[in-house]
């Protein structure tokens, strides 16, 4: 918590003004609530609607107001997260200074993510960053020497970037030590100059299988130094998948890592086994990431020749395996 003793001025305001409203809400909400609860017929209907009078004196002032009450509320949230956003996250690097944080400090805000991408001046070069390497270093420096939470986002298989350099990324990500990460592999938009680099010939994205194995690695890494991978893989929309150039995106994409991850370490430790018929033990929690979609992983042993048996040890980490042999 980054609480401190005294809540700042505009806080103290916008706490008073929402009690006073709400207040206010309630009262007018129970009044219309009891008269519709207590109401009774005129004997006359309306000539246009058919409903009896009762109903418009009665019933639909309840009704309007409840939507109305909705809509506002929905604006209102919508208006509060679009500035918050804007505010909290993906700040440009040359807003990130010590008057912009003193400012977010007050308001309580507690985490700041960076859109830094990569860590390869080239690659930012190419992709028009608008930001350096040194950039994300300065900012991740100040960020937590102001004691915020430190959020970075990477992008893999940009344009003029490989696995090499996205592995590299991730390694200056670590050194900058943030609480969270955000893992996007690159997807191709139409309308877009990635799309022009693709048609000329000039980029070529990776696969699907190329991510997974890619990413696969970097969530290792980063759960190796106990840095929290938040996001990995863009969030699932149907314009999204519309606008795509390139099928290289998959909605479940932590999964399919998770279980490549639980796959490759499977398979590594193989190598000490002599007997095909084995046990694997693993940490219930994760025998879905084991599995795979639609038991994949279990198919690709069985197709090695290998009987698998798996059992629990709640000891374990999310993607510890121990193989034995069956007894």
């Amino acid at each position: 918590s980054f609480a401190t003793n005294s809540m700042p001025l505009t806080l103290s305001i916008a706490f008073i003004v929402s009690i006073i409203v709400s207040s206010i809400s309630s009262k007018i909400m129970l009044n219309k609530y009891m008269l519709c609860m207590n109401s009774t017929s005129f004997g006359t209907t309306d000539p246009v609607f058919g409903y009896d009078i009762g109903y418009f004196i009665f019933v639909q002032p309840l009704i309007q107001y409840v939507l109305y009450y909705i809509v506002y509320a929905i604006v209102g949230l919508t208006a509060y997260a679009v500035l918050y956003y804007i505010a909290v996250f993906n700040l440009c690097f040359e807003g990130v200074d010590r008057e912009v944080l003193s400012i977010l400090k007050s308001y309580k805000v507690t985490t700041i993510e960076l859109g830094a991408q990569s860590m390869d001046d080239k690659v930012l070069t190419l992709n028009n960053r608008g930001h350096s390497s040194n950039d994300v270093v300065n900012a991740s420096k100040l960020i937590k020497e102001f004691d915020f939470n430190l959020g970075l986002q990477m992008m893999t298989g940009l344009y003029g970037s490989n696995s090499d350099s996205d592995i590299v990324t991730a390694k200056k990500f670590i050194e900058l030590k943030p609480d969270c990460v955000r893992i996007y592999p690159t997807v191709i938009v139409k309308n877009t100059e990635l799309e022009c680099l693709y048609t000329q010939g000039k980029y070529t994205p990776s696969t699907l299988e190329q991510s997974i194995d890619l990413c696969a690695d970097l969530l290792c890494l980063f759960n190796d130094n106990n840095i929290d991978v938040i996001r990995l893989g863009l969030h699932y929309s149907d314009s999204l998948v519309d606008s795509m150039v390139y099928n290289n995106y998959h909605p479940a994409f932590k999964e399919l890592c998770e279980s490549r991850i639980m796959l490759n370490k499977t398979v590594k430790l193989l190598n000490d086994i002599s007997s095909k018929n084995i046990i694997v033990y693993i940490n219930k929690k994760s025998l879905s990431k084991f599995l795979g979609q639609h038991k994949s992983n279990i198919n690709r042993l069985n197709a090695l020749g290998y009987n698998v048996k798996v059992d629990f040890d709640d000891t374990l980490g999310k993607y510890e395996i121990i193989v034995k042999e069956q007894r």
